[in-house]
């Protein structure tokens, strides 16, 4: 506006676009933040219906492999998971299985000579829903940690769980019809990961809260995979 003549007219006149671009602006923020947050709910959505399945799985397999309804003996644990996840038991990692095991039981494991070594129901659904999506994928937290976590201080930022997440899906072996694909992981993908994962709200990822983290990036990896999956058929 300051190329026209100097009066109020003018000044009016430039107040009145300054603040019709500030409107607009301020629109189009507004319409960028609620397509993000429907992309979010869309993604919430997707996973709650994968998890869905899975607890439905869990409970059929619970019911078929258990005497009583009631419990279920540790010995069966890595039968059931096997139905669960869908994967042969030979090929779930054993320190998964354990992790699941201690889970149902609070964070303890009973000692040789200890009875009681059936897992409630209540129990056995509520690991197989945190951990069953990893237990596909189960790799050593230790070693993550040992090379992701470069200032050492126990947990994984934003941008060392971003890394970690990309080393582990360069070798991930994805495919749709036959092709590789590598997907990419974004900000919007640390956000989900994060808000289903750090249960303490601190931003970052510890030891513990790895493994869900991980087990809600394959979820959402499953997502990525059947939407390319869908474009595929699209283009052809």
């Amino acid at each position: 506006c300051h190329f026209l003549p100097n009066s109020e007219d003018t000044a009016k006149i430039c107040k009145s676009i300054k603040a019709m671009a500030a409107a607009a602006a301020a629109a189009s923020s507004k319409r960028r933040r609620q397509r993000e947050e429907k992309n979010r709910e869309t993604r919430r959505a997707a996973v709650r219906k994968k998890r869905q399945a899975r607890a439905e799985r869990a409970n059929k397999a619970f019911d078929a492999l258990s005497v009583d309804g009631k419990c279920l003996p540790e010995s069966r644990l890595g039968e059931l998971l096997s139905l669960v996840v869908q994967v042969q038991q030979d090929k779930l990692d054993p320190e998964a299985i354990e992790l699941v095991i201690s889970t149902a039981r609070g964070g303890k494991r009973n000692i040789d000579g200890e009875t009681g070594n059936d897992l409630t129901k209540e129990k056995v659904l509520g690991a197989v829903e945190k951990y069953g999506e990893y237990l596909r994928k189960s790799k050593d937290i230790d070693e993550i940690f040992e090379k992701f976590d470069t200032n050492k201080d126990g947990v994984l930022s934003r941008s060392e769980l971003k890394n970690a997440l990309r080393a582990r899906e360069k070798k991930a072996e994805r495919s749709v019809k036959g092709l590789h694909v590598e997907l990419f992981i974004d900000e919007k993908d640390i956000y989900f990961i994060l808000e289903q994962s750090d249960a303490d709200n601190s931003g970052a990822v510890s030891r513990s809260e790895l493994l869900p983290a991980i087990a809600a990036w394959e979820e959402l990896a499953a997502i990525k995979i059947e939407k390319k999956k869908e474009s595929f058929c699209t283009i052809l």
